[in-house]
């Protein structure tokens, strides 16, 4: 998880009053920085039997193939209405389902992860879905991908300065 960052920052002003006594004042403002991010991971293996099959493997046609995909929040920020798509290549049947929430993460205001929808991640946590589909009979890839939107830990909006983009990533799966 990334470590929050804050700036410091002190305006000082002298002046001269009306009397020729010098005054002086200072103002110091903190500004903490976020930094939202997320990552995937996906992999697959034989749904018969659990053999993990390698980017790029060979896999027989009409073989059950099982995708697993771990989500982390790996930022600063709570990340709300995360999404999690994956083409599907050829298979038209092909969905990504079956989330659970494998590690909680930390929230400041007691908030859980959820990996129902909509999907809520703390800083640090990890969720894990799985899919399932048949292997066809050439070459294949697809593609999958996630998506969140940065908030803070009481899921209100991050509203100093110019509010973050989503964060995404994406992850192919070959073989």
């Amino acid at each position: 998880v990334t470590t929050p960052l804050t700036h410091q920052n002190t305006v000082s002003v002298t002046a001269v009053d009306p009397r020729g006594a010098t005054v002086s004042a200072q103002a110091p403002e903190s500004v903490e920085v976020k930094t939202p991010r997320i990552h995937i991971v996906k992999t697959a293996k034989k749904t018969a039997d659990g053999t993990p099959i390698p980017d790029e493997g060979t896999v027989v046609a009409g073989t059950q193939v099982t995708y697993v995909y771990t989500v982390t929040n790996t930022g600063d920020t709570r990340l709300e209405d995360v999404t999690l798509t994956d083409d599907g290549g050829p298979d038209p049947s092909f969905g990504v389902s079956n989330c659970a929430i494998t590690t909680q993460g930390t929230n400041a205001d007691g908030l859980t992860s959820s990996a129902n929808a909509p999907i809520a991640l703390n800083r640090g946590a990890t969720m894990r879905c799985t899919a399932t589909g048949t292997a066809g009979s050439a070459d294949y890839t697809n593609n999958a991908a996630v998506v969140g939107t940065p908030v803070l830990d009481d899921d209100s909006p991050i509203l100093k300065g110019d509010p973050p983009a989503p964060v995404t990533d994406t992850d192919p799966s070959s073989y």
